[in-house]
């Protein structure tokens, strides 16, 4: 694990895990990690796991890391090829992954291993900085926050919280939840937003973040599809931070 770490500080710089915390998110039934060696040197590594998705499980490709020496080899081609090949086998019904989009080498990667660029969006960030900032007002009341869990039947550990908005007992938004651990922070990804008014689908993004810190996640986050201007301002408005564009990838069984 310290060697693994070795390579992602030199490749990626993301992560700030120890070796025993990283290897508690390792262990997690969901996760596992491909390597790549030259000799008896690991320079290079594909970190991935398995969340909910309506489609079934779903891979996500998350960190992916090549020594700057061994770059331009197609190391970053064959770890991603082996990971979706994996999945595959193991019943996953889609791959997916975000690349940004001043990252040309990784998306090249991904491209030649069959994924193909589903949108192009804006990470957006919800952390304890923002949300003092924000003063922990959403900027919309009254409302209510409603919440069910979801589970595959075929992969019973993996969930998601399927969230609405609820004003006047009507629900206005409604979004889903998945909470991830990776080997850079335990976060919760909000997806599927939806509702009438961007300052709904804002809301409920909002809430979901502040919920997410409360119960001691690092941050949330939201990739809001470029297509989407009204939602991206909103989440903007109420205090999310744009951390960069990414191409979201993906692939289908």
């Amino acid at each position: 694990m310290a060697e693994l770490l070795h390579v992602e500080r030199r490749s990626l710089g993301d992560s700030d895990l120890s070796v025993d915390e990283a290897l508690a998110v390792l262990r997690q039934p969901e996760h596992f990690c491909l390597g790549a060696r030259v000799g008896a040197t690991l320079v290079g590594f594909l970190s991935c796991f398995e969340t909910y998705s309506a489609a079934g499980p779903r891979l996500e490709l998350d960190m992916l890391g090549v020594l700057p020496e061994h770059r331009n080899r197609g190391i970053a081609t064959a770890l991603i090829r082996a990971a979706v090949a994996h999945a595959h086998e193991s019943g996953a019904a889609v791959a997916r992954a975000a690349v940004r989009t001043d990252n040309a080498a990784s998306l090249s990667a991904f491209l030649k291993s069959g994924l193909v660029v589903a949108d192009e969006a804006a990470l957006l960030i919800w952390d304890r900085a923002d949300a003092d900032a924000a003063g922990g007002s959403s900027g919309r009341a009254p409302h209510a926050l409603g919440r069910h869990l979801v589970r595959l039947p075929s992969r019973p550990l993996l969930s998601a919280t399927q969230a609405t908005l609820l004003r006047g007992g009507e629900a206005v938004a409604s979004a889903l939840a998945l909470e991830v651990a990776t080997l850079a922070y335990r976060g919760c990804w909000i997806e599927e937003l939806a509702g009438a008014a961007a300052v709904d689908r804002a809301s409920l993004a909002t809430l979901l973040g502040q919920a997410a810190l409360q119960q001691e996640l690092h941050e949330a986050g939201a990739l809001a599809p470029l297509q989407q201007a009204a939602t991206h301002a909103a989440l903007l408005a109420q205090g999310w931070q744009e951390t960069g564009r990414h191409y979201v990838l993906s692939w289908s069984a």
